[in-house]
């Protein structure tokens, strides 16, 4: 079962190596650089919009995996229409249906996969690294066939979307329980671990959205894009790879506090570094902070989860990191771009890291992880 866990992340995971493409993208086909980050609001949105109610029906039907397979299959032909349009406006209404139905799956994907593991949950961090490997090749082999080919990401991705909907079918699925607890109110209690994961996911969706174009403005060759992103998906996965030994050490909230930390000096070096191997090399720091935040919030939502309710618990780091912190990335990039460039957007990111790291240090606890 293992090995069907580590194909559908890899499949899965590899099939939104186009989000890094969407803003350029959406520049390329005459949208101006002020409006870009206004239209990309529709991503967070169907976050926003998907996540809880995915969550909610996932829990209440005890058939997540159906729900799976079906948000799987829908995306993968939302994929197919960025390549087969050249309207700008179309691609963003196909950007809303794909974050709602993007929205259900991961969540689920890693409540499935935690659940089955058991008393051997802390290996999560192996298979959803290998998810970062799907990612990374994607992302590097769309950058280099994008130059002939501009929709070559998002029919690659639509045909990694449709078989890790085949794969899903795999998962294992769990028994109906009814919760005693209503959803909101675990959001609730959770309210610091939200903010810092808007905070967080504001910079970490501030890469995926502007690294690209950022690259493209200092007009390097778009292969040190793709070799960026491809530098921080490895150091992703080994850092995911020894999630087990990394959390029994150091714990989930020490390492959300590393994650916040090794933010800083990304968004510094990124925002000021020219030379273009050692930009490229600066995004290794994005992918320590990318792998450790994702398995330790991961690991402090399971920790906290009600029985039943297994399902939503998962779906707040997604929400709250790509969907209300996408929002705050993007609400800052609109206002940015009409006085400043993508330097000085990255600057606040650097900012903003620094207040999450401040808020994980004197706030967040490994006690209320196990509460």
């Amino acid at each position: 079962m293992k090995t069907h866990l580590y194909a559908f992340y890899f499949a899965n995971l590899g099939s939104i190596a186009c989000a890094p493409f969407f803003a350029v993208e959406l520049y390329s086909r005459g949208i101006p650089l002020p409006l870009v980050p206004a239209l990309l609001s529709v991503i967070p949105m169907g976050i926003l919009l998907g996540g809880p109610v995915w969550g909610w029906v996932a829990d209440r039907t005890g058939a997540p995996r159906s729900v799976l397979v079906g948000a799987a299959l829908a995306a993968g032909a939302v994929n197919t229409t960025f390549a087969l349009t050249d309207s700008p406006f179309f691609m963003v209404a196909g950007l809303f249906l794909w974050s709602v139905l993007r929205a259900a799956q991961l969540p689920i994907a890693d409540n499935l996969t935690v659940q089955f593991l058991g008393a051997d949950r802390s290996t999560y961090g192996q298979i959803r690294g290998f998810g970062s490997v799907g990612f990374m090749l994607v992302a590097f082999v769309g950058a280099a066939l994008r130059a002939e080919s501009p929709g070559a990401p998002f029919l690659i991705a639509a045909a990694l979307s449709w078989s890790s909907a085949l794969l899903a079918l795999r998962l294992p699925e769990t028994t109906r329980f009814q919760p005693k607890h209503s959803p909101w109110s675990l959001w609730r209690s959770s309210g610091l671990f939200i903010l810092i994961c808007l905070l967080q996911g504001a910079t970490l969706t501030g890469f995926d959205n502007f690294w690209s174009v950022h690259t493209e403005r200092l007009h390097l060759d778009p292969s040190f894009s793709g070799a960026g992103v491809a530098l921080a998906a490895l150091v992703e996965i080994v850092i995911m790879a020894l999630g087990k030994p990394l959390l029994r050490r150091f714990g989930a909230v020490t390492m959300i506090q590393f994650a916040a930390a090794m933010e800083v000096p990304h968004w510094l070096l990124t925002a000021t570094v020219a030379e273009p191997t050692l930009l490229v090399a600066a995004q290794a720091l994005r992918g320590f902070g990318f792998g450790a935040f994702w398995i330790a919030g991961v690991a402090w939502l399971s920790d906290r989860a009600p029985k039943g309710l297994e399902n939503s618990a998962q779906a707040i780091l997604p929400v709250a990191s790509f969907g209300l912190g996408y929002f705050l990335s993007m609400t800052l990039a609109t206002a940015n771009f009409w006085w400043g460039d993508t330097r000085t957007l990255f600057l606040c990111f650097a900012g903003i890291s620094g207040v999450a790291f401040t808020l994980a240090c004197f706030g967040l606890s490994e006690r209320s992880a196990q509460a």
